[in-house]
């Protein structure tokens, strides 16, 4: 049997919990004041509530059970408090949403154990990630890893180890703008020789101290952060959150990403 409080409004819960308080329900059961303060659910909380009374509930006991609904229902975060639309591109009057750019900075800054950036293509990083290497700077202890794409072109033959080390070398010169250098590592399925059997990697996710992630269609470029129209969703569930850092973490534990070795010094 659904419980029939769970159809109630708040304002109706209140009203019931403020008889059985000190009202009408505080002497027993009453179809009409439960009809006064349910409305068109009366019918179902009528019978409801005689079952309990019929079980040897007294009042009290049962404002117990309307006001646990109630407190359950005021506990329960806001949806807009985890999940934010983020969106980059021109303003619409009257539709708020968040800003890629700001989004991702926010969560940078307030990392404290792990960011996790997982991107496709990376361009004007020494723009991009200048709020993320300064956290690096000011927090010793934060572990920062990125997963990305290093792909090959058409008919390149180059071998692979010669493009990871050409796009670790352009990363460190062009897209990392400090001394500190954060874990890589890359999907080889993206160099393969045979076109047909390439994959790329292409998610665009931040994950922030296993708790936060901004999930968006953004790359990691100004064009796509600040001018192109995009749009991502920043999540504040762990649970969800987790789910996304274990699968990234799993694909580095089981070799099926590679390790990139950023040079120190150029």
């Amino acid at each position: 049997m659904t419980c029939p409080l769970a159809s109630l409004t708040d304002g109706s819960l209140r009203a019931v919990a403020g008889s059985l308080r000190s009202g009408v329900l505080a002497a027993g059961m009453s179809r009409s004041e439960i009809q006064r303060t349910c409305g068109a659910a009366s019918g179902a909380v009528c019978e409801y509530f005689s079952t309990l009374y019929s079980d040897g509930f007294s009042s009290k006991h049962i404002l117990a059970i309307v006001q646990a609904v109630l407190d359950v229902r005021t506990s329960v975060e806001p949806l807009s408090h985890i999940l934010e639309v983020i969106v980059s591109g021109p303003d619409v009057p009257g539709l708020p949403v968040g800003d890629t750019f700001s989004a991702m900075h926010t969560l940078v800054q307030a990392a404290a154990r792990e960011v996790i950036v997982a991107g496709y293509s990376i361009y004007n990083g020494k723009t991009v990630f200048k709020t993320l290497a300064e956290r690096m700077d000011s927090m010793l202890d934060l572990h920062v890893t990125f997963l990305v794409h290093v792909g090959r072109e058409g008919k390149d033959t180059t071998i692979e180890a010669d493009l990871v080390a050409q796009y670790a070398k352009r990363f460190v010169l062009d897209n990392w703008p400090d001394k500190r250098l954060p874990d890589m590592y890359y999907d080889p399925r993206g160099l393969r020789m045979a076109a047909a059997t390439r994959a790329n990697f292409h998610p665009k996710c931040l994950l922030v101290d296993g708790e936060a992630a901004l999930v968006t269609s953004a790359n990691f470029t100004m064009a796509a952060q600040k001018k192109n129209v995009e749009v991502g969703v920043k999540i504040k569930v762990p649970i969800l959150v987790a789910r996304l850092r274990n699968y990234f973490l799993s694909l580095v534990e089981r070799g099926d990403l590679k390790r990139v070795f950023l040079p120190d010094s150029l």
